[in-house]
Parts: structure tokens; sequence; C-alpha cells
């Protein structure tokens, strides 16, 4: 069984069209796929296992236990699964659905996907082909170097930069 973890993060607005995706597809593909949703102030999953916020420990065993890593656009849920050398999939919170206050998430997910380091996901219909193809889109990808971590800092002013 492949093992799924999504985060949306802790921003307040909900990011319904992730959730209601990824929890349809639980339903879909039971026994074939696990998935676990760290849901945020979205809708509760009805058929996925979730909760509404976890902890920093916590978020981080659920990314170990995890075979994918679907995430919002958040830098710190990106480095997340890079940190443990898995290529996550990206689906930028997008404010033309309410679900950021502006598209700084697209743009971080383009740039990330431009230095082939994420999948990204720009129309939700696109999503469970992904999971379902997801070891041939992430052979496409490149892991950082072995100073991740230090490589969070060079994100952090490139974000920075693209607010600007």
């Amino acid at each position: 069984m492949i093992k799924i973890l999504v985060t949306v993060g802790t921003h307040e607005q909900p990011f319904n069209r992730l959730v209601r995706v990824l929890d349809r597809f639980s339903k879909d593909f039971q026994g074939q796929f696990e998935v676990f949703i760290q849901y945020g102030y979205s809708d509760k999953p009805t058929y996925a296992a979730g909760e509404q916020m976890v902890g920093t420990d916590t978020l981080a065993s659920l990314a170990d236990w995890a075979d994918i890593i679907i995430t919002h656009g958040g830098p710190g849920s990106i480095w997340l699964a890079l940190e443990r050398k898995k290529i996550p999939i990206v689906v930028p919170r997008s404010f033309r659905f309410g679900e950021h206050v502006n598209d700084h998430q697209v743009a971080f997910a383009r740039h990330m996907e431009r230095e082939k380091r994420v999948i990204a996901i720009y129309d939700i219909d696109d999503l469970p082909h992904a999971i379902k193809n997801y070891k041939t889109l992430a052979t496409r990808c490149k892991f950082l170097d072995s100073e991740t971590r230090s490589n969070r800092k060079k994100v952090e002013r490139l974000i920075d930069g693209l607010l600007k």
C-alpha cells in the first residue's frame, strides 16, 4: 500500500479544493493508497484519515512514514519533503480560489518546478494522474545538494524577492 501525506499548512483560509480531491481519491482507491490529510482550516475529510493541525514532530514522523508527500506551496512544507529526499507534489494555494491573499505560492511553485525540484500541479484535476504516475514524474526531478538545511535560507531570500 502506498502511503500519502497531505499537508495544507496552517494558513487560516481553507484549501478545500485540495482536501476534497484527496478525500475522494482515498475513497476511490481504498486498499491501494493510505491517505493522511493535515487539513488545517479546510473541511474535515470523510474517507481519508486526518487531523486539523499536527505538531512539528508529528508532521516530521508522518513525512518519514509517507511514500508520497503532497503539499501546498509553502516553502517549509516543500522542504519537509526535500529534507527527506522525497520529491513533493506541490499544489499551490491560489488567490483566484480564495485560498490565499495573493499568488506567492504559485510563483514559488513555478520557480521550484523550473529548477526540477517538485512536481507542480496547477489544475487540481491533474492530481490523481500525478499520484498514480508519481515514480515516473519524480525521476524527472532532482534533489538538492546535501546541504538542504542551508538552502532553506537561500529559498527564504528568493521568496522575499518574489514578494517585493
